[in-house]
């Protein structure tokens, strides 16, 4: 049995992380997978698959959001939507795609109930988590690096994502951290590109000289694994929607600890050591390809409050977060993610396209 597979497998951003992951975990699982980039590009597989397209195979798998992905799936008998939603509530031609879907696989329970919300059968869903990269199989093991001059990492990406990524609140609240700290913190920015509200916002702290901005692209992994082992005292993820929120995992697994929001997709790798951000109901949120989306709300005295938690127990913090990672890749391997897709996978014979709307 065939698995063709489309998806991103060239660059680093979230779709190619995970059209890849996906990818070598079927590998590895003995599926007969074959990948497909309609751009050709295909780097960083730590597999060695065969490239090509098949559109006469059994089982059509797609990586992405539904509107973009739906030409791919038409030719195929059994038809698997790896989706992702960054809103509570998504368009119901997005969900008459899903629902055409014999599989439609998403990475969290938040995901899960805007896609039934769009119209979904919960028995065609498959809660599958993300996973890991090998190249985070190693903790960094840093020393504390002290509170006499602390500095927190925040990956923002680029500027379509300040709003669910929660950026602006976080400079708000860092601005006043600052303030309150003669500025022995400083917060790094890894925002792919400035704008002028990430701009704005920075200025009106009044504390320019606490924030560091660098707008490199996106990293290979073994690259972005040394940029977080770089003497950060913490990642800081204020994010409304979060599909499911790969910086998390990754500064988990090397020891980094995280301030984070447990929200969305945020809560389905909730940890114990975390420092939690609060957050409230859903309100409008801005995402990319869904008007009037709803996300949960978060408030900058809520993150300066986390900040300030934080600091308080840094060091004890620092050491919860070294003792996590232990065994922490282990057990988020895109093995491990996806085998229960795997077994279905295995499951299936050979049978005719379930008709559908938009398929």
């Amino acid at each position: 049995m065939l698995v063709q597979l489309y998806g991103q497998f060239g660059g680093e951003n979230s779709n190619a992380i995970v059209s890849r992951g996906i990818a070598c975990a079927l590998h590895r699982a003995n599926i007969d997978v074959q990948i497909y980039d309609p751009v050709g590009v295909y780097n960083g597989l730590w597999e060695d698959l065969p490239t090509g397209l098949t559109p006469s195979a059994e089982v059509g798998i797609a990586v992405g959001y539904p509107p973009e992905t739906v030409q791919f799936l038409m030719g195929h008998g059994v038809k698997v939507g790896c989706f992702i939603a960054e809103s509570s509530v998504i368009p119901h031609d997005w969900g008459a795609i899903a629902a055409a879907c014999d599989i439609v696989a998403v990475p969290s329970a938040w995901c899960a109930a805007a896609f039934v919300a769009a119209g979904v059968s919960p028995r065609q869903l498959l809660v599958m988590p993300h996973g890991l990269n090998p190249v985070y199989s190693r903790a960094c093991h840093q020393a504390f690096p002290g509170t006499n001059k602390m500095i927190f990492l925040h990956v923002a990406a680029a500027p379509a994502f300040r709003e669910r990524k929660g950026t602006i609140q976080l400079i708000e609240a860092f601005g006043e951290l600052a303030g309150d700290t003669a500025c022995n913190v400083s917060l790094m920015l890894r925002c792919g590109s400035t704008d002028p509200d990430l701009v704005e916002a920075i200025r009106r702290t009044g504390h320019d000289e606490c924030f560091l901005i660098t707008e490199d692209g996106p990293l290979q992994p073994a690259a972005m694994r040394e940029f977080y082992c770089q003497g950060y005292v913490a990642l800081v993820l204020p994010s409304r929607a979060e599909a499911y929120g790969l910086c998390a995992l990754e500064a988990r697994s090397l020891g980094l600890p995280v301030i984070l929001t447990h929200a969305a997709g945020h809560a389905a790798h909730a940890e114990a050591w975390d420092t939690v951000i609060r957050s409230w109901p859903d309100a409008p949120c801005r995402v990319n390809g869904i008007p009037g989306g709803l996300a949960p709300q978060v408030l900058a005295g809520d993150v300066y409050t986390a900040l300030r938690e934080f600091i308080a127990h840094a060091k004890s913090r620092w050491d919860w977060a070294q003792h996590g990672s232990s065994g922490y890749y282990d057990r988020n391997t895109w093995e491990k993610a996806t085998r229960v897709l795997v077994a279905k996978l295995k499951g299936y014979r050979k049978r005719p396209s379930r008709p559908g709307i938009g398929l």
